[in-house]
């Protein structure tokens, strides 16, 4: 079973699991280690990070800062663009 950190924004499936939970959280057989919340301040990791976020400008240049040459944040990503409707 793969382990990813998954970034996350508020309001998504992922992000109403309970803070108190036990990790690995594994939804749809992946096993995440740690849910974050993509505005938050997240320190680097040695983890793949699965982000699932809508795909506003904003969220953009975070997942651009998230892999800046030199201060990557983990150590590759998997992207997955929701819409809010």
């Amino acid at each position: 079973m793969s382990r990813f950190y998954l970034i996350d924004v508020a309001g998504t499936d992922a992000s109403s699991a309970p803070s108190s939970m036990s990790y690995p959280y594994v939804r749809h057989g992946v096993a995440y280690s740690v849910i974050e919340v993509i505005t938050n301040h997240r320190e680097p990791q040695s983890l793949e990070a699965a982000y699932i976020l809508m795909p506003t400008t904003e969220n953009i240049r975070r997942i651009i800062r998230d892999f800046t040459p030199g201060s990557e944040k983990y150590s590759a990503a998997h992207l997955f663009f929701i819409d809010r409707t």
